[in-house]
């Protein structure tokens, strides 16, 4: 049996991975909604894509249309 010594050990490790799991899925996730912005996609698309409202998602990334080159972004659908 474990003591509570090394299962808290265990646990912060384990925490410690999600945090860099959640931080690599987050930039990956913004980044792949920068490129679909960029290939012409809504934000309705977008939001169907990540389970989530079309709001939702202009809401967390609609800073991105901005650093898009005027003719490469797509009018913002919010």
């Amino acid at each position: 049996m474990s003591s509570p010594q090394s299962w808290k050990a265990e646990v912060t490790v384990t925490l410690e991975a999600i945090q860099q799991v959640r931080q690599t899925c987050d930039h990956t996730e913004l980044t792949t909604v920068k490129y679909a912005r960029k290939a012409g996609l809504s934000w309705a698309e977008i939001a169907t894509a990540l389970g989530v409202t079309r709001q939702a998602a202009w809401e967390r990334w609609h800073e991105i249309d901005e650093t898009l080159p005027k003719s490469d972004a797509w009018a913002p659908s919010h």
